[in-house]
C-alpha cells in the first residue's frame, strides 16, 4: 500500500469485517448501509488518520494534511480482478449545472470478493458528467490494493440478517 493515509490502516478488522458483509449485492435493499458501514469502518481502522465527515461527495478527511476521500463499494470484475468501469461518482439526484470537486482520494471496496483498492482522483479517467450522475474508470495497480480478496473463512456472522433482527427487536419493543 503505498498512500500514507493508509500506512497504520488496520487491514486485518476491516477484512474481518467485510466477511460479514458477503451477503450484500447491488440489489439488495440495504444497499446504501454497506456502504456506510464501509467509510465508518474506514474512519475508525485508520488510527486516527481519517475522519468520517459524510458531506456531498467527500466521505473522510484527512486530520493532517486536508486530504479529502469518497468512498465507493463497487466490484472489481474486469479479467484482472484489479479494475474498476464506470462507477458512480456523484449520484445528484437530478439534472442541471454543477461546478463539482472530486475528492483527493478514491477507496473502492469490494464487499463480495473482500477487496479493497486505494487511488488518488487523477488516476480516473473516462469520467463522464451526464447531468445526474458522474461516473467514471480506474485501473488499479497491484500496489494501490489495501487487500486482495479474502484470506480468511467466510464469517458465519452476517450483518444484515443480525440488522434485520435487531431493527424487529427496536420495533417490538413499541
Amino acid at each position: 500500500m503505498k498512500n500514507p493515509l493508509f500506512k497504520k490502516f488496520q487491514s486485518d478488522r476491516m477484512l474481518r469485517l467485510l466477511t460479514t458483509l458477503q451477503g450484500y449485492r447491488s440489489d439488495n435493499l440495504r444497499y446504501p448501509k454497506a456502504g456506510e458501514l464501509v467509510e465508518m469502518a474506514i474512519a475508525e481502522f485508520s488510527n486516527g488518520t481519517l475522519r468520517r465527515v459524510n458531506q456531498v461527495g467527500v466521505d473522510l478527511v484527512s486530520v493532517k494534511g486536508f486530504k479529502t476521500v469518497e468512498s465507493k463499494v463497487t466490484q472489481f470484475k474486469n479479467k484482472s480482478g484489479r479494475d474498476v468501469r464506470q462507477v458512480i461518482l456523484k449520484n445528484r439526484r437530478a439534472a442541471g449545472e454543477y461546478e463539482d470537486k472530486l475528492a483527493d482520494i478514491f477507496v473502492f471496496t469490494d464487499v463480495v470478493n473482500g477487496k479493497m483498492a486505494v487511488v488518488p482522483s487523477d488516476r480516473l479517467y473516462n469520467i463522464k458528467d451526464n447531468g445526474a450522475t458522474v461516473t467514471a474508470s480506474v485501473d488499479c495497480d497491484p500496489e494501490d490494493f489495501v487487500f486482495f480478496g479474502f484470506d480468511t473463512d467466510v464469517s458465519d456472522q452476517d450483518y444484515f440478517d443480525y440488522a434485520e433482527k435487531a431493527d424487529l427487536k427496536y420495533i417490538r419493543s413499541f
